[in-house]
């Protein structure tokens, strides 16, 4: 019988509430049997009540939450539904789609080689038996009714039989933004039961490692944190995103199949039509030539979209695009435009050009005045009327790409410039070549900004947070000598293992590698502590140094970087802290049994240290972050103020728990209780609390750096800084970019340039720049 939340409850705050009472009953009583001054054992005392007070009262008030705020399948998917209407509403207003009005794209039935016949959709359609006399009604009577132009498109794809579309159409000619208005018109007529439009990047799939449905509930919790949320079904406990796709309350929008590597465009087609069910739809784009590539590249196999009917986005007519450039520009006078205006619809650069969203909106952004420029900021737009200078489409194009950034970021009249033109299309170069080096080319979030850093970068700084946090927690214990050693071999095992176990992960398995991870370092302290003082404190402190390895190799390997709402504890990772501090215990014990000759001293010595350890040691790796909220995973700055919060929430409360423990162990040295193995410490108090202290906190950090985005965000951004120049309140810079200057866009925690074609331009500039330098 799975407990409930309430039991959960009762059953955590008992624990922590016994363990917390005979916490500080033993310090105080342990206190007086060493001869140690009340002042330490007080502070002691209070630093370890803190904490597990704060810990208990937190999971008794997480778990009642949960318990009073019972979720539904249809209450997520109306949530769903809210959060991806106020995403796509916000995608409309930074893009401007309205501003002055939509750009109207139509779109005529794709050619028959790419997509099923009519026919076999009805009969499909039919077969499935989800379908009514009355939905049938509402169907289309042939592929030619599918014809359509501005915001019909949601309405077409209700009158296809299998709600399955492929959306075709050459670069720049508006798939995005079509996708973008399809989402919002069906959301602004959801009702209960209907499945719920999800506009995801294609791009972040990886078909050899997931298929469609496990991909699909990934993307919707990483994206939409709350739907992480748990239900109970016939089956047991699921996530709300995996409840939604099991129940098809999910419409699956995918963008940019083109944006794909070559060959895995294919594989992903073939693996959609293996995972899509009996009356579920989707929507697919692809730009048209990269889609024949796939429905021909099966050989003597064709692969298409099954059951998937598909539409041709058409160009842009010249009185279209003229009537819209006359109204975002106000034209005050009409000869500015005036040559462009006679050229648009014929057959020259500027007419052959100017027929696409994507060119006209760069038009727009670099010849369109904004309130505050003048005359001399802003370029003539007749320059790109001369086809002496441009004398084919591609010119004109690259022209347009490398006029864009310098007029989105000209200065206005009587404003500072925030950001200079040069460090602004440098920094945005550099980004564009670095997503083009990856799977995901087309996005990128602020939380995976290690991405942009060396790999030796953060794991040096886990490497430097690792020596000080064993350094400084070995002095008290063992002097400064062993303390440097130590720091020095562990280190650099955190370098190593960082560095290279991804490498080998995939070869040997993630547990081999780190049981042989802390058994090598488990036998260098050893010889180390072998050296320095004798045998068995080699012996002691390798065994507990290796058993630190494999719970940090641990923690390492189950990382999660992700947005995150709080803390929660993990029980199976709670059982394994407490053996860790049971298994110091027993060898404390062991240690002050031969040391002392007294069998119930040893046994309370272990036994507070036993407690002491275990309840730093559950903290340390059962303390893991939750899912963001759903409305607060929009907001980077918010979400970037939580992961600080967050960061330092645990940094410090964990650092305390484990400085304590140091602290302890110090004191516990002083009285000699292990003289025939070491030399007791003559730092004294205030020195051994301190060192306990600090290196607790340098634990902490490394514990930080490990849970939560936010420290590993920070480094990153700081080194972006130093090494290539970038703007350090980054964050300011990416948001400016999307709200004010239209480069960027951002969704669900990611940012993409607007066009994958302005992201391939970017990153080829910074290619032949560095090739150059």
């Amino acid at each position: 019988m799975i407990a409930g939340p309430v039991e959960r409850t009762r059953r955590t705050r008992y624990v922590l509430i016994s363990l917390f009472a005979a916490l500080v009953g033993l310090t105080i009583w342990l206190s007086s049997v060493f001869g140690i001054s009340r002042m330490p054992a007080a502070v002691t005392a209070i630093l370890l009540a803190i904490p597990t007070l704060y810990l208990s009262w937190r999971t008794f008030y997480e778990a009642r939450v949960e318990a009073l705020n019972t979720l539904t399948v249809t209450r997520i998917a109306q949530q769903l539904a809210q959060a991806v209407g106020g995403k796509i509403s916000t995608e409309i207003r930074d893009r401007r789609i309205n501003d002055p009005h939509p750009l109207p794209v139509s779109w005529v039935p794709a050619d028959p080689v790419l997509v099923e016949d009519w026919q076999y959709l009805v009969t499909t359609a039919v077969s499935w038996g989800a379908s009514t006399p009355t939905h049938r009604k509402g169907w289309a009577r042939g592929v030619s009714r599918i014809a359509g132009t501005g915001n019909q498109l949601a309405g077409v794809l209700r009158r296809i039989p299998t709600r399955r579309l492929v959306v075709l159409g050459e670069p720049g000619a508006g798939k995005s933004v079509l996708l973008l208005r399809l989402v919002a018109d069906i959301l602004a007529n959801y009702q209960e039961g209907d499945a719920v439009p999800v506009l995801l990047p294609v791009t972040s799939w990886d078909p050899q490692a997931e298929d469609l449905h496990r991909w699909l509930v990934r993307q919707l919790v990483e994206r939409y944190p709350a739907t992480a949320a748990r239900l109970r079904t016939d089956a047991g406990f699921v996530t709300g995103a995996q409840a939604l796709t099991d129940a098809g309350l999910v419409l699956p929008v995918l963008d940019g199949l083109d944006e794909m590597k070559p060959y895995r465009r294919l594989r992903s087609l073939d693996c959609i039509n293996a995972a899509l069910r009996p009356a579920e739809g989707i929507v697919v784009s692809c730009r048209t030539d990269n889609y024949r590539e796939i429905v021909d590249g099966g050989g003597d196999i064709v692969v298409k979209l099954r059951g998937a009917t598909g539409i041709q986005l058409a160009n842009l007519e010249g009185t279209d695009v003229e009537a819209y450039l006359r109204r975002a520009s106000n034209l005050a006078d009409p000869k500015r435009w005036a040559c462009v205006f006679k050229k648009l619809g014929t057959d020259t650069p500027v007419g052959r050009v100017l027929r696409s969203p994507l060119t006209v909106s760069l038009a727009r952004s670099i010849y369109v005045p904004r309130p505050g420029d003048t005359d001399s900021t802003v370029p003539d737009p007749s320059e790109i009327c001369d086809e002496d200078r441009f004398r084919d489409d591609d010119q004109l194009k690259l022209h347009l790409f490398e006029r864009y950034l310098p007029a989105v970021y000209r200065t206005e009249v009587g404003r500072v410039p925030r950001w200079g033109v040069e460090r602004a299309t440098h920094t945005l170069r550099r980004i564009a070549a670095t997503g083009a080096r990856r799977e995901d080319e087309a996005a990128f979030t602020w939380w995976s900004l290690t991405l942009f850093t060396p790999t030796l970068f953060m794991s040096s700084v886990l490497a430097i947070a690792d020596f000080f946090a064993v350094g400084l927690g070995l002095w008290p214990l063992s002097g400064p000598r062993f303390g440097l050693a130590a720091a020095v071999v562990n280190s650099t095992g955190v370098l190593l293992y960082s560095e290279t176990s991804h490498r080998i992960f995939p070869r040997y398995g993630r547990r081999v590698v780190a049981v042989s991870f802390s058994l090598v370092l488990a036998v260098v302290v050893t010889a180390v502590g072998w050296v320095i003082h004798n045998m068995y404190f080699g012996l002691a402190v390798g065994t507990v140094n290796g058993l630190l390895a494999y719970l940090g190799a641990r923690v390492l390997e189950n990382q999660r970087l992700t947005p995150s709402k709080d803390f929660q504890l993990h029980r199976g990772d709670v059982l394994v802290g407490s053996a860790f501090g049971l298994t110091l215990g027993v060898v404390v014990s062991v240690v002050a049994a031969s040391g002392t000759g007294s069998v119930s001293f040893a046994m309370l010595t272990g036994a507070l240290v036993a407690v002491v350890a275990g309840l730093a040691a559950s903290v340390g790796l059962g303390l893991n972050t939750s899912g963001a909220d759903l409305e607060e995973i929009d907001e980077p700055f918010s979400a970037v103020a939580r992961e600080r919060r967050l960061f330092l929430m645990f940094t410090f409360g964990s650092g305390l728990l484990m400085g304590s423990t140091v602290s302890l162990l110090g004191m516990l040295n002083m009285s000699g209780f292990a003289a025939h193995l070491i030399v007791p410490t003559r730092q004294g108090e205030v020195t051994v609390m301190t060192c306990g202290a600090l290196g607790g906190l340098a634990a902490g950090l490394l514990g930080g750096l490990m849970k939560t985005p936010w420290g590993n965000y920070f480094a990153s951004k700081c080194y972006l800084a130093a090494r290539h120049g970038f703007p350090l309140n980054l964050l300011t810079f990416l948001d400016d970019a999307c709200r004010e200057r239209g480069v960027l866009r951002y969704s669900g925690g990611a940012y993409q340039f607007r066009h994958v074609e302005l992201q391939r331009h970017l990153a080829a500039q910074f290619r032949s720049l560095k090739r150059r330098s």
